[in-house]
């Protein structure tokens, strides 16, 4: 009989997490350098921090097993692993995993990361190995407010690891502060959108929910790139100029949505 895997919001994972670490059992003293592929834990609520398109991710995963099966040693970079108190947890390299899975590795190379809990959160932050699909302004806030709720890091440090400004992690430490006098818990389950929103007294739009917007935005993604393909992303310059020509008003409209929000944010937190 199968067992139906137990799905955690990010909050109730990070509470399975510092529960696991303060009860469980120390480090082992011999670092590993390559680990059985199904020994290594995931945390993705934790430290997961892209969510990419379907199709997006399924062809990143490809080029990487791709590379992993010609590759002389069948080994993509090493994946960063820490101790979490019962076993090796994937901290960098959840794409390499899910690549070495369909090449069909079964022992793969690792490196230790030791460090706190907050070094671990800002490392899985940063997210800047080779192998990464490109993080979203909407991944890198979430990220953000994650570093915000859950480490006493300095708002520099806090903008560093994440790729935010300084002045819109200055925001989200007021509107956690604000949330958290309005008696609110699991701050980080919101997301940043939804958390900017309650703190400024906003009525929550539908849209912002995991059946609105989010899911209409996958469904047209998928649709550009059946017709489209990657010939975008290898020619940014003519499809923003294609999308210019296509209208006016939608380019227009594209600009001031990728620069205004950042503006609105420095405003709101001088």
């Amino acid at each position: 009989m199968s067992r139906i895997k137990k799905q955690l919001t990010r909050s109730g994972a990070w509470l399975d997490l510092s529960y696991q670490l303060r009860t469980g059992k120390p480090k082992p003293a011999t670092k590993p350098t390559t680990l059985p592929l199904g020994k290594v834990k995931l945390w993705p609520e934790v430290f997961q921090q892209r969510r990419p398109a379907k199709f997006a991710q399924d062809a990143h995963i490809r080029a990487l097993a791709s590379k992993a099966k010609s590759s002389p040693n069948g080994a993509l970079d090493p994946l960063t692993v820490w101790w979490d108190g019962k076993a090796w947890a994937c901290i960098d390299g959840h794409h390499r995993m899910d690549a070495y899975r369909v090449a069909g590795t079964s022992e793969i190379p690792v490196v230790v990361f030791e460090g706190s809990i907050e070094d671990v959160l800002v490392l899985s932050a940063k997210a800047n190995t080779r192998d990464k699909l490109q993080m979203g302004r909407g991944e890198k806030s979430n990220a953000a407010w994650h570093l915000v709720v859950h480490t006493s890091l300095s708002k520099l440090e806090q903008a560093d690891a994440s790729g935010v400004s300084e002045r819109q992690v200055a925001l989200m430490r007021k509107a956690k502060a604000t949330l958290e006098a309005m008696g609110l818990e699991n701050l980080e389950d919101m997301g940043w959108e939804e958390a900017r929103r309650k703190a400024a007294g906003e009525d929550a739009m539908p849209e912002w929910d995991e059946g609105g917007t989010e899911k209409r935005a996958q469904v047209m993604a998928t649709r550009l790139h059946k017709v489209l393909g990657l010939g975008a992303l290898k020619n940014i310059e003519v499809f923003a100029r294609a999308v210019e020509i296509y209208s006016p008003l939608l380019y227009k409209g594209l600009v001031e949505h990728f620069r205004g929000s950042e503006e609105e944010d420095d405003e709101d937190s001088d």
